[in-house]
């Protein structure tokens, strides 16, 4: 309804100009003015037709309806019928073969359009051939007017033929049928074309068959107003073409094609959002199947450590009993001391050894026991450092604590936080060169108690840094490796520092030294336990020593 009212807003702009064209152009109002101003309007109808039809065939696109390119044929060369109409006529005063002719050629004209119309509505989903159709039209077309102008040399009015007349009355009956059934086809066609081009197309097709009427009134009884209501008529006949051209064939196709971007666009991107998805399926594959590869390395790495951790005390203690065996009858109590002593340390190393893997599955399935009382980290850590200090003499090292304050506590599990302390000390003393330094430092940092144990050591290097706490990670993988260890230590002081919910990080460049920095969280000293009895208990203490530092020899 509001393309209806804009329209009517149009023609009515249309024919203010006329009329005001007429009055002051021409100095005074005259049918015969407006009448020519509609003829050139008519004209350029004519040019538009041709526009539409180059256009759409030339333009061979699948975002082109074919109906439209059709229809755009039918109406250049109906367009040719209407553009014959003004070259024929020579004064607004019709003469008697102008009048034939003119009669001849919208009857016709009608009927030829009704015919295309028809034909292309019926066989536009058949693919017709273009070429062929345009060539057909224009042929037909040609040929109308050709014999049409013929007519102008018989004055038709001027003989009482009855059968002359009978024969134009016939022609348009059937072209007023023809348009009645077009009706139905447009009606018809359904979803296959627009509301605005069904709308518009029966509008024509009414003001058609007006036109036929009115035409056969002219003919019959020639007055100025007939003239002026059959001009007036073609001339809205010629703005629903216009309406069709300009909003169905020229431009509906590029909103086609904008919409058949944004549709492509879409499902472009629906196939990047799939392809990505497929991407990170695979990698996801990928990955899975190297987190197995990798996990299948660890096991036999596991089950190479276990091997070569286990075989190597036992063969120790082996070889100890029986050369035991063969000196019990010297009686040299010294290499029997000796030998005990041996025997003593690798069972150390046997025993934390199972103790290490034992603890490694019950972190991994997160099943320990923990029993947490406030400690004065300061004494516990000092305590230990000294139990440590003859294994870093034996190693020709040199073991400072060094502390700011006296008195820090936090809630910890004593025999864990001890396994970790003894783990990263004898670390530090495993991988430190000779007449080394090993410093432990505790200092207050806000809510939470640092304790940092830095070496001069040998240092590691920044790739392994990244999987330093993963299990069985070691810097020295082979057999022939310098010092001792499973390769759990440093996984399993990770786990017990998560525990405390603390942090554990490493700092270290390689040949320069390594610092292990431990952050605990604080507690209030009123929630002091009784510590004392803990560090009294100095046989569970230094057993614990003896057992972290069994592979320092």
């Amino acid at each position: 309804m509001k393309n209806i009212k804009n329209d009517l807003k149009v023609i009515g702009i249309i024919f203010l100009f006329c009329i005001m064209y007429s009055s002051i152009v021409r100095e005074k109002f005259s049918i015969l003015n407006i009448l020519s101003i509609i003829d050139v309007l008519i004209i350029f109808c004519f040019v538009l037709y041709i526009i539409s039809a180059v256009a759409t065939y030339s333009l061979k696109l699948k975002y082109i309806n074919n109906l439209y390119r059709y229809l755009s044929i039918c109406f250049l060369s109906v367009g040719m019928l209407s553009f014959s109409y003004i070259c024929f006529k020579k004064q607004i005063h019709i003469n008697n073969g102008f009048e034939n002719s003119c009669i001849s050629i919208e009857i016709l004209a009608a009927i030829l359009e009704s015919c295309y119309l028809i034909y292309c509505f019926s066989n536009y989903k058949n693919n017709i051939n273009t070429k062929r159709f345009l060539a057909g039209t224009l042929l037909i077309s040609i040929c109308t007017i050709y014999i049409c102008s013929a007519l102008s040399i018989l004055p038709l009015y001027e003989v009482d033929n009855l059968y002359i007349k009978s024969i134009i009355l016939i022609c348009s009956f059937i072209g007023i049928l023809l348009k009645i059934y077009l009706l139905r086809v447009i009606k018809k066609s359904g979803t296959d074309i627009t509301e605005s081009m069904a709308l518009y197309l029966k509008i024509y097709m009414y003001l058609s068959i007006i036109s036929i009427i009115i035409d056969l009134n002219v003919y019959m009884n020639i007055s100025s107003e007939l003239i002026f209501i059959y001009y007036l008529i073609r001339a809205l006949s010629s703005y629903c073409i216009v309406k069709i051209i300009l909003v169905e064939i020229l431009k509906t196709p590029q909103e086609y094609l904008y919409k058949n971007l944004v549709k492509k666009s879409e499902e472009l991107e629906a196939t990047i959002l799939e392809l990505k998805k497929t991407i990170d399926d695979k990698n996801i594959i990928y990955k899975d199947y190297e987190k197995r590869t990798k996990h299948e390395e660890v096991k036999n790495e596991v089950l190479a450590n276990i091997s070569h951790e286990f075989k190597t005390p036992v063969n120790v203690i082996y070889s100890a009993v029986q050369t035991q065996d063969l000196i019990k009858n010297t009686a040299n109590i010294e290499e029997l001391l000796k030998y005990n002593k041996i025997i003593k340390q690798n069972c150390n190393r046997l025993t934390r050894l199972i103790n290490n893997f034992i603890d490694t599955t019950r972190f991994e399935k997160e099943n320990v026991k923990t029993e947490f009382t406030c400690e004065n980290i300061v004494e516990i850590t000092e305590y230990l450092t000294m139990c440590v200090v003859p294994f870093a003499n034996s190693k020709k090292l040199n073991l400072i604590f060094d502390t700011s304050d006296e008195e820090l506590y936090s809630l910890i599990d004593k025999e864990l936080y001890d396994r970790m302390i003894l783990n990263l000390l004898s670390n530090a003393i495993k991988y430190s060169r000779i007449n080394g330094n090993i410093k432990v430092m505790i200092k207050d940092d806000n809510k939470f108690i640092k304790i940092t144990i830095e070496d001069d050591g040998i240092g590691i290097d920044k790739y392994h840094l990244k999987d330093i706490f993963s299990i069985f990670e070691r810097v020295d993988k082979s057999y022939s490796r310098n010092t001792e260890g499973s390769g759990l230590g440093l996984n399993i002081a990770k786990k017990i520092i998560d525990i405390h919910n603390g942090n554990i990080s490493i700092e270290s460049i390689k040949e320069k030294g390594t610092s292990v920095i431990v952050s605990i969280p604080k507690c209030s000293e009123k929630y002091v336990d009784n510590i004392s009895h803990r560090l009294q208990d100095n046989t569970y203490v230094k057993y614990e020593v003896e057992v972290e530092m069994s592979d320092i020899y």
